[in-house]
């Protein structure tokens, strides 16, 4: 069985209510009075995700929303020993994305990382093979 639940939240960056919002095909609504200050809320404000539940990560309380209408984003958590950690990871996880990012543009990927080298090896091994002693 299906239920249907509203959440409320407090105290949540503006930017971040923006989001939540857009991904999940909500509106975000300051005042809930109309023209004549009677309060009205109408169904059309809400949005729907499969699973909205909060979660203990370390120290901090966070609320994961999970399968959303409009989901095109996600959220990547990263967690380090200290902060010097914590910024070296970001670094090399916003340098996978943006190499990502360029093979889906281009379509083309040129191999790096030693594979040159991976590859001379494995050819000279089956050359090598070749010959007699």
């Amino acid at each position: 069985m299906i239920e249907n639940n509203v959440l409320g939240l407090r105290r949540v960056p503006k930017g971040d209510l923006r989001r939540i919002a857009k991904s999940c095909g909500a509106s975000v609504i300051n005042v809930m009075a109309d023209g004549e200050g009677v309060e009205v809320f109408e169904s059309s404000y809400l949005g729907t995700a499969n699973e909205v539940a909060e979660e203990s990560v370390g120290d901090n309380d966070f609320i994961f929303f999970i399968l959303m209408k409009n989901q095109n984003s996600v959220t990547i958590m990263l967690r380090g020993s200290n902060e010097y950690m914590l910024d070296e990871i970001e670094r090399s996880v916003h340098d996978s994305i943006c190499a990502v990012k360029r093979v889906m543009e281009s379509g083309k990927v040129v191999a790096g990382g030693g594979s040159v080298e991976t590859a001379l090896s494995v050819y000279l091994e089956d050359f090598a093979k070749t010959m007699v002693n």
